[in-house]
């Protein structure tokens, strides 16, 4: 869909307070990706911007097609891409994303692929346009972001970063941490396998500032066609998984 008109009338009436680009100012918060806009309906964002709110902003008496341009656009800013899949040939991206883009050695869709990233099967409704943009284009902004919980405690956003692990027998372990307390660490290397350890058999847990996934590499017609796949990858439809399935990791101590 073409955003340019909704995007003019933004930056008519609104850019002033939220920003270029919606990202926000010290007058107005950033309408991108906001937890209070991401469940609203494009008819509650127009309610807003029609009526003000008691917190500040003021009401904008503007024609209705412009309301819902504007309502719209910022639900796309907001929503998860796959209410709003992308232009470009969803089955060469497919093929794309299990061949020569080799996106299938680290991530799984369906069953299909490995477990050295997170599973995609749901990822259009997972992210927004520009979060799947993000990650594709830099994903070390994320993965390499820093975490406000105390390192022998585990965060959600830490499943994904890479660690290093030395032994006390002089050994080393690379994989991700899964999960870690005080005196213990839930390791799944890169093969696949989980290693459940107590502290008395490792002495240095190192983070890896780099994201193991590097950024994406192809042309514009391969990018486009990939983004238009993941846009559609709504969840595992209920039946037998079709195209083979890897073999399940086990653990190990």
């Amino acid at each position: 869909m073409n955003w340019t008109t909704a995007e003019q009338h933004f930056e008519k009436s609104c850019v002033v307070c939220h920003g270029e680009g919606a990202k926000g100012t010290e007058r107005g918060p950033s309408l991108v990706m906001s937890r209070s806009l991401q469940n609203r309906s494009e008819k509650e964002i127009q309610e807003v911007v029609r009526n003000g709110t008691e917190g500040g902003m003021p009401p904008f008496a503007l024609p209705e097609a412009q309301l819902q341009s504007l309502a719209q656009w910022i639900r796309f800013l907001n929503a998860p891409v796959f209410d709003f899949p992308t232009v470009g040939d969803a089955k060469q991206g497919e093929r794309f994303f299990f061949e020569k883009g080799q996106c299938a050695t680290c991530h799984m869709v369906a069953g299909r692929g490995k477990v050295n990233g997170p599973d995609l099967s749901a990822i259009g409704r997972q992210l927004s346009l520009k979060d799947l943009e993000q990650s594709l284009d830099s994903p070390g902004e994320k993965a390499g972001s820093s975490s406000n919980c105390p390192f022998f405690a585990w965060c959600p956003q830490d499943q994904w970063k890479v660690v290093n692990v030395n032994l006390r027998d002089g050994s080393k372990l690379r994989g991700f941490a899964r999960s870690r307390g005080k005196h213990d660490l839930q390791l799944q290397t890169l093969d696949g396998q989980f290693r459940f350890l107590l502290d008395t058999e490792y002495d240095q847990v190192v983070r890896e500032k780099v994201s193991l996934m590097p950024a994406l590499k192809s042309s514009a017609e391969e990018r486009r066609n990939l983004l238009a796949y993941l846009s559609r990858l709504g969840g595992v439809t209920p039946g037998p998984i079709l195209g083979g399935q890897d073999k399940v990791p086990t653990c190990s101590n």
